[in-house]
């Protein structure tokens, strides 16, 4: 597949170049789409002087933990996970608006150290040109700990990584988007392992009936169901809508809801 837009293809190019100023570097690896591209530059600019790093703690399924390990073993970079224990965190726990950061800090200081302790010049993770508009606390971490966003600096946004990610055979097209389990639940709520559990296991259970862009959300007898405005239709049909509700409500909810606007990535932030 060829890239029609000629800046795009620049854009990679000085990335690339950006890149090879660094010696060694390592690269803050959830398996998502963006730090999947900056993992595969990183590895194109440096060779095997790359290694990835992923954080595992109680806001990341294993699911998405083994997707991360065949990607970097596709991409043929030197992969580790790190476990990170956030459940001692009071202040990520109490789960205020300023959650992110104190999550974001945690997780990258572990990968920093470990990344210094290799030997690596840098460490990489995968914030693009479209993130400065949302709401991400966790950026002001991410700054204070002096790791490189290289994406960003790039001025990548998240079409253009999709496009280039197409480019080079790194993206999965049945491959829902993700975020921590911990955006799922309402501000105010304490965070706890059993309620991202309940979640997760929730979530697959709805993917498993065919709905994809899922997210749960915490409301605390309330569970929340945003899904993408297509598989409406599937999730009424009286048998799965009745499923749904016995699977929701043995887990402890009291009330089930369908979020009419659909599925809508940062939606807690409202």
């Amino acid at each position: 597949m060829k890239i029609k837009n000629n800046n795009l293809q620049e854009k990679y190019n000085r990335l690339i170049e950006e890149l090879k100023r660094y010696n060694s570097a390592a690269v803050a690896f959830s398996g998502g789409i963006d730090s999947t591209l900056l993992l595969f530059a990183a590895r194109d600019a440096l060779g095997g002087n790359v290694v990835a790093l992923t954080a595992a703690s109680m806001v990341f399924p294993e699911s998405e933990r083994s997707a991360a390990s065949e990607i970097a073993e596709k991409i043929n970079v030197s992969h580790e996970i790190v476990n990170i224990d956030l459940k001692s965190n009071l202040q990520f726990l109490k789960n205020d608006k300023q959650r992110c950061y104190f999550c974001k800090k945690i997780i990258m200081q572990n990968l920093k150290d470990i990344a210094e302790k290799k030997g690596l010049e840098v460490l990489l993770e995968g914030s693009n040109a479209d993130d400065e508009n949302d709401y991400r606390p966790g950026f002001k971490a991410v700054r204070e700990l002096g790791v490189i966003s290289p994406l960003e600096d790039a001025s990548l946004t998240k079409p253009e990584i999709i496009e280039l990610s197409k480019k080079y055979n790194l993206i999965d097209e049945n491959k829902s988007s993700f975020s921590c389990l911990a955006t799922r639940i309402a501000y105010g709520i304490k965070i706890e392992r059993k309620i991202l559990e309940r979640i997760e296991c929730l979530e697959n259970y709805l993917r498993e009936n065919g709905l994809s862009n899922i997210r749960v959300r915490h409301h605390g007898d309330i569970a929340r169901i945003e899904t993408d405005i297509n598989d409406f239709k599937r999730i009424i049909k009286e048998e799965l809508r009745q499923n749904i509700l016995i699977k929701f409500y043995a887990s402890g909810y009291k009330y089930v809801t369908l979020d009419l606007e659909g599925f809508l990535s940062g939606s807690m932030n409202k």
